[in-house]
């Protein structure tokens, strides 16, 4: 009676294990689906055309933000 006792708990460990090892194998590969479907999809859509600025206009508006120090008001010196 106690072996075959031994040989059910055995099995039930060994179909627990392997349920176990499925569940972490399933989620891995889920894992790895999820981020690489991600990647394709920001990369599509950063991969869309813009419109784009003439040279002159680029200038202008580094003109703009540039920003000139001013002197200190006691002469420096």
């Amino acid at each position: 009676m106690g072996k075959e006792e031994q040989r059910r708990t055995t099995g039930k460990r060994h179909y627990i294990l392997i349920g176990y090892v499925a569940i972490c194998v399933a989620m891995i590969f889920m894992t790895l689906f999820i981020a690489f479907t991600s990647e394709i999809q920001s990369a599509q859509a950063t991969a869309t055309p813009t419109r784009t600025r003439s040279a002159l206009q680029l200038t202008l508006d580094a003109d703009y933000a540039t920003v000139v120090p001013t002197q200190p008001a006691g002469g420096g010196s």
